[in-house]
């Protein structure tokens, strides 16, 4: 079965979803830097945006159970994921996590997916291409970087890559320069 994500917000208990921008749930459905929701969740995170350096998890509907559930209300979160407490106001259900929908905006694009806990960054200028006989075929590394649960699903990132998962739960921006004392990760996501 195919695996379906949301981009979650830990600090202000917040989600967007692939839908709201008319996106493919699956990860790999919508990982591409030309993307409309990922580029929503950067505009979010830059230094004007609402999320910025909150802590972040793109959450797979097949992701461990209780992880991430520090802080949300609900009865036996042991028994649900993260995912689960994403739910829209018209379900039966409470959300313990509410929707929002980031807008796009125009003007400067951020170039840096930072983490500040690990004192690292990704700049998105140096990206390999997925298919070189399809020019600006990208993927966009801050899915990958901070999903939770890839490899459970079809449509998952398939590539192998040490840094898939790594950034999860932590602090999250897009920056418009290399943050100085920072450490360059290059993770070169691509699965072919």
């Amino acid at each position: 079965m195919g695996q379906y994500f949301k981009a979650v917000n830990l600090d202000k208990k917040e989600f967007v979803t692939p839908n709201d921008y008319g996106s493919g749930l699956k990860l790999m459905e919508h990982s591409w830097i030309l993307n409309p929701m990922v580029n929503a969740i950067v505009m979010a995170i830059s230094p004007a945006g609402n999320w910025y350096k909150d802590h972040l998890v793109w959450a797979g509907d097949y992701m461990d159970k209780g992880l991430y559930m520090k802080g949300l209300k609900g009865k036996s979160k042991k028994d649900k994921t993260l995912y689960d407490c994403c739910r829209h106001r018209d379900e039966r259900t409470s959300p313990c996590i509410i929707p929002v929908r980031p807008a796009l905006k125009d003007g400067l694009v951020s170039t840096f997916i930072v983490n500040h806990d690990t004192k690292e960054y990704v700049e998105l200028n140096n990206l390999p291409e997925e298919d070189p006989k399809d020019p600006g075929w990208n993927i966009h590394p801050l899915p990958l970087l901070i999903c939770s649960g890839n490899g459970r699903g079809g449509g998952d990132f398939n590539g192998e890559n040490i840094y898939t998962g790594s950034w999860a739960g932590h602090s999250i921006s897009a920056e418009y320069l290399a943050p100085e004392g920072y450490r360059q990760l290059v993770p070169n996501f691509t699965e072919r």
